[in-house]
């Protein structure tokens, strides 16, 4: 490999490295799972509902569907009047027999086709019927939301949520394509939760950068071992 091209076969790389560097880091940001920055459940007694608003680190997508209809993002919110665990409340009483009756769910399954949430009542699976289109819900009501760039707001009736006489407790998840984040978030209503911006770690991408230097490097020895590349 003459000098010129060697100098150039490095200059690739180089660039090569500063992509991984510099640019896909802020790409990446935008790969990252939907993350609530900020949220918040507020009774309004005067008007009879429960306020939600959520702000997320980046517009959510609720309309872009996989080849099996699943949203690129979703999500799922647990109300309980009784339990501070709404999430834990509402599974153990669907599937292993705990009590039920004071949880709610508010989805977001409807809303490419409806525009719509979808909020409903758990009902224990001893209880469901094969040839009902809702097997898992004893109640079922549609609900409309607002979207405005990163932050999400709806209300809820207080009957639907099992009318809560001061405060309720809820929980949610997020969902992209159908998979769970691995994360639940929980509040109680009349509070404001703030959650730090989670940011691709510096550390992992210049790794990728020295990864790729020391390829280069092992390429051009291997080039000047083989003179038919040079």
């Amino acid at each position: 490999m003459n000098l010129s091209t060697r100098l150039t076969f490095i200059w690739h790389w180089l660039a090569a490295g500063f992509l991984l560097l510099f640019v896909l880091p802020s790409t990446r940001a935008y790969d990252l799972p939907l993350h609530p920055t900020q949220y918040r459940a507020v009774i309004d007694l005067a008007n009879g509902q429960a306020n939600f608003s959520v702000r997320f680190d980046r517009p959510p997508d609720f309309f872009t569907l996989d080849d099996v209809g699943r949203a690129a993002d979703a999500f799922q919110f647990f109300t309980d009047t009784v339990s501070s665990d709404p999430i834990q409340s509402t599974t153990e009483g669907m599937y292993r027999s705990g009590p039920l009756g004071t949880q709610t769910v508010i989805g977001s399954y409807e809303i490419a086709t409806r525009r719509q949430l979808t909020i409903w009542w758990p009902k224990p699976r001893s209880e469901w019927l094969p040839d009902d289109p809702i097997v898992h819900a004893a109640l079922i009501r549609y609900g409309d939301y607002t979207l405005i760039d990163d932050t999400l707001s709806f209300s809820v009736p207080l009957g639907l949520l099992h009318d809560p006489d001061s405060s309720f407790y809820y929980g949610f998840q997020l969902y992209p394509y159908g998979g769970w984040t691995g994360f639940n978030y929980y509040g109680t209503s009349g509070q404001v939760y703030m959650l730090p911006v989670p940011e691709p770690a510096p550390a992992t991408m210049f790794s990728a950068g020295v990864l790729l230097l020391m390829a280069a490097s092992r390429c051009g020895r291997r080039q000047r071992r083989n003179p038919i590349m040079g």
